[in-house]
């Protein structure tokens, strides 16, 4: 197991790796513009963060260098050596870090299986308990907090087949750099990750920490609150975060049973399959994205992946504008947008983000308490 020494160093080469291939051109980084909107429309009170990317409608330029050098990563996977150089961090006995060859956020990285795993099945428990450790190992501070997360299934976001789970520094000056034109400064009293303003809603009874729970939003958002000295007293973190993953996934099997039920009681089958995602007895695994914070871990049932803007919209690059691909970082708060038009369209949207995360999401079930 990777110590808690090695863990606080993967800071330094995170950084140091990321320098190197942002210089050599091994990593690429787009500039983009934050948003922070505010729908009081929908009562949640989340400042959701909608990042534009104009550059995700460019190709990246080859590194003709590297090309010529042969130092290229494995094309068949990408997640298997041999590995660029410049953007492999660490190999630990839980996995190997990698850099992000594509980066929206600085120092973007990659905790992955050293052999296949498939992505549509939750992270090995090494692997996730790798990725709490690094996230509370992160220096805590005002300015900036680390996120883990991870896009499960065909419909999650999900950009590669081999499992691996993302990290990156949530940074209070990142988020607001549009702070004049939004007028928001919100991001202290409950840290820097917009979904878990809502966290404060969970009582606090002395136990909040040992049930799961079901987060205030028009779709399904379930949350195991973390304590770091919970976990050094359970025996092993990993044992820790795999207990607080299987009560997750035991809500989303009662929230799909609960919908199944629910559905052919009012309207049959049909219904039913529009109700869970059409998942339920399809033989089919499910999707879902998982958020890992220092506060919480957060579980997420997918129905889709996209949402489609309203009205017609051209292709760019070959790329479709109009068409948001929502992956686990939406579900933190953060969205991304390619045009500047996409952005005013979900600004002009009555219930902008909130929309559409219950689209992509599946509706919360009935009769499931907050306390589950």
């Amino acid at each position: 197991m990777t110590s808690q020494s090695e863990i606080k160093r993967i800071f330094f080469g995170v950084m140091q790796q990321y320098e190197k291939a942002i210089t050599t051109g091994d990593a690429f980084f787009y500039p983009s513009e934050v948003h922070v909107l505010h729908e009081s429309s929908t009562g949640l009170q989340v400042p959701w963060i909608l990042r534009n990317v104009p550059s995700l409608l460019e190709k990246p330029t080859p590194n003709a260098k590297r090309d010529e050098t042969g130092l290229q990563q494995n094309k068949s996977d990408p997640f298997l050596p041999p590995y660029v150089p410049n953007l492999l961090v660490k190999e630990c006995d839980e996995g190997v870090i990698l850099l992000n060859k594509f980066c929206v956020v600085p120092k973007h990285f990659l905790l992955i299986t050293k052999d296949f795993v498939p992505q549509d099945l939750p992270p090995p428990p090494p692997l996730l308990s790798l990725a709490y450790r690094i996230v509370t190992a992160h220096p805590m501070s005002d300015d900036s907090e680390m996120l883990a997360f991870f896009n499960c299934g065909w419909d999650s976001g999900a950009s590669q087949k081999h499992c691996h789970l993302q990290c990156i520094e949530v940074r209070k000056d990142d988020m607001q750099q549009n702070a004049n034109a939004t007028g928001t400064d919100e991001h202290d009293e409950d840290g820097l990750i917009p979904i878990e303003k809502l966290l404060n809603k969970i009582e606090k009874d002395g136990k909040e920490h040992d049930g799961v729970y079901a987060l205030p939003v028009p779709w399904q958002h379930f949350v195991a609150l973390l304590d770091a000295g919970q976990a050094k007293k359970a025996g092993t973190t990993e044992q820790y975060v795999t207990n607080k993953l299987m009560g997750l996934l035991d809500a989303m099997i009662q929230a799909k049973y609960a919908l199944s039920s629910a559905a052919i009681e009012s309207s049959g089958k049909d219904q039913t399959e529009r109700q869970d995602g059409g998942l339920m007895g399809s033989g089919r695994t499910p999707s879902f994205n998982l958020l890992v914070t220092r506060r919480a871990m957060h579980f997420i049932p997918r129905r889709t992946e996209e949402y489609k803007l309203e009205g017609e919209w051209p292709v760019v690059n070959g790329k479709q504008l109009g068409v948001m691909s929502i992956n686990a970082m939406g579900f933190a708060g953060m969205l991304l947008a390619k045009h500047a038009s996409e952005v005013e369209a979900i600004q002009r949207m009555p219930r902008g983000v909130a929309a559409i995360l219950s689209h992509v999401g599946l509706p919360p079930a009935p009769e499931m308490s907050n306390h589950i």
